[in-house]
């Protein structure tokens, strides 16, 4: 019987780890999924957003390998594997001593804060943008590195390996130490104009360039799975592992064809957008943080914005409209059927949602502010709430939107991620940002993309432009926005959103100031 070659992509993401499998046409072969929520070494912690994620790297091993061993079941047999690759968070670092035994690189807020004033007295946050290509903050993930090394020097001087989370799935699956540009840029670290670690950050940490690892491009062969990993995960030791990339990355590289003059969306866990193109700074807008990310492929570069986007779905379903524990029998499908009725019948709805539950990166971050239902009412129920939150998720975006958006008039939104699934999703993105709206029909880009650059280690392809051009006649889905409900949410943005995101603001300062008294005074209330 004669086998015909097919592609793995993974991505690690923070709610799951998806792996993916295609021909080298993109064609779909099989897909699994596996919850990422037990790798997280905070198990109260329903989930985690922040950059630098406190993952249970052996426990994330064990997730990847339970995907990577479901989807090779599904695979039929005329299809064998000939390479992989990953796709992560950029930000999130993880590290391991000689013996490969975790050592957590989560630092207190506290010591954060101290760390990023040491940089602000050498760096503006202008200067450290334009080198870096990331703005300087208590969130930068490189601060992590050099606090611990300054305040825990013995535990850290036996760090041995820094990665990223793509970079260790692929250490896992070959025992090859390397990391790729895209990634490793993100800790925002990474000397842009002088093409290596930042010499503040080296001096500051005393973290040498051995144990953060030679960077190299995506989509490079590095080796082949290892007779270990091939038994924990059922790959055939002659599949070939290359470097992958950040996962928003992967995603554009896989749909390449689709999001040039576009603006390219992505709903995850974050919420982004993101321009390969032009990037004007309009007026009418408060001046936003922003992103200069490496592509995965070579010497291109992009500009992103990223505010907490679908989490906030996930959080709404397992704390407040359909926890398990009161015996909810009610699905997401239930829930957006119903919103899909009452959107067609009525343009308005009373309830409104600041999307600020694990607080705000736009326009600048702010891990105090706090979320807000508002308008509540007797006929308040899930899909209200549901239709709410996807309806402040979306201003928020509409923001980011304007903000990047150039004059063309043709300008459409390419959308993947989950949110891209649900139809009445996008219609209300659609209306709200009062452009229409293009899908790729990829189940998961990101590990598409992945799977792709592992085609270009593999030499499937002959470079990234014949491997990102798979896609190019790739069916996609469209929805056009309604100048109407656009108009109305236009009034909302300006009338409501706005006014209250502003006065909310104050009154959860005033709300923080007032429980600090009383906390500092060890009074319960």
């Amino acid at each position: 019987m004669t086998r015909h070659q097919c592609l793995l992509g993974i991505d690690i993401g923070g709610i799951s780890v998806k792996a993916f499998v295609c021909d080298d046409l993109g064609k779909k072969i099989s897909m699994a999924e596996v919850s990422t929520s037990p790798a997280y070494k905070n198990k109260n912690k329903k989930l985690d957003c922040g950059p630098q994620r406190d993952f249970d790297a052996e426990c994330l091993w064990d997730i990847t390998r339970e995907a990577i061993a479901k989807v090779l079941l599904q695979i039929p047999p005329e299809y064998m594997v000939i390479s992989v690759a990953v796709s992560s968070c950029g930000c999130t670092m993880l590290a391991l001593d000689a013996k490969d035994c975790q050592i957590s690189l989560c630092e207190n807020s506290v010591y954060l804060q101290k760390e990023y004033e040491v940089y602000k007295n050498e760096f503006s946050n202008e200067e450290f943008t334009n080198i870096t290509g990331y703005p300087l903050g208590i969130e930068t993930t490189g601060l992590h590195l050099s606090s611990l090394y300054n305040r825990q020097f013995d535990v850290m001087k036996k760090v041995d390996k820094i990665f990223s989370v793509d970079d260790f799935i692929v250490y896992k699956l070959t025992n090859c130490f390397l990391r790729n540009y895209s990634t490793a840029a993100s800790n925002g670290m990474w000397d842009s104009k002088k093409s290596e670690w930042l010499d503040f950050f080296m001096n500051r940490s005393g973290i040498s360039k051995k144990v953060l690892g030679e960077i190299c491009d995506s989509g490079v062969a590095l080796g082949k799975v290892s007779s270990k990993a091939s038994i924990e995960t059922g790959l055939s030791q002659d599949v070939i592992v290359s470097t992958g990339g950040m996962d928003y990355q992967c995603a554009a590289f896989a749909i390449d064809t689709h999001i040039e003059n576009n603006i390219f969306n992505i709903t995850g866990t974050i919420d982004l957008i993101i321009t390969y193109n032009s990037f004007n700074k309009s007026s009418k807008h408060p001046i936003m943080r922003s992103i200069n990310d490496f592509h995965v492929i070579p010497n291109r570069e992009s500009k992103m914005l990223e505010a907490i986007g679908a989490a906030q779905t996930e959080w709404l379903k397992n704390n407040i409209v359909a926890n398990t524990k009161y015996n909810f029998n009610i699905s997401w499908d239930d829930y957006f059927k119903e919103i899909e009725n009452s959107y067609k019948q009525h343009l308005f709805s009373s309830e409104i949602f600041l999307p600020e539950v694990f607080g705000s990166y736009i326009p600048e971050v702010d891990f105090e502010s706090t979320g807000l239902y508002g308008g509540l009412n007797q006929n308040t129920n899930g899909a209200s709430l549901l239709r709410a939150t996807i309806e402040g998720m979306a201003f928020q975006t509409k923001k980011m939107y304007d903000y990047v958006k150039d004059d063309r008039a043709d300008n459409k939104l390419v959308l993947v991620g989950g949110g891209s699934k649900n139809q009445t999703w996008k219609q209300i993105k659609a209306d709200v940002l009062g452009v229409d709206i293009v899908s790729p029909n990829i189940e998961t880009a990101s590990a598409m993309g992945a799977a792709l650059l592992g085609g270009v280690g593999a030499s499937v392809y002959s470079d990234y432009k014949e491997a990102s051009s798979v896609t190019k006649d790739l069916s996609c889905s469209y929805v056009a926005h309604n100048q109407n409900r656009t108009e109305y949410y236009n009034e909302i943005l300006e009338n409501v959103y706005i006014p209250l995101e502003k006065e909310w603001k104050k009154i959860n300062k005033n709300i923080s100031e007032i429980n600090k008294k009383y906390r500092d005074k060890n009074e319960i209330i």
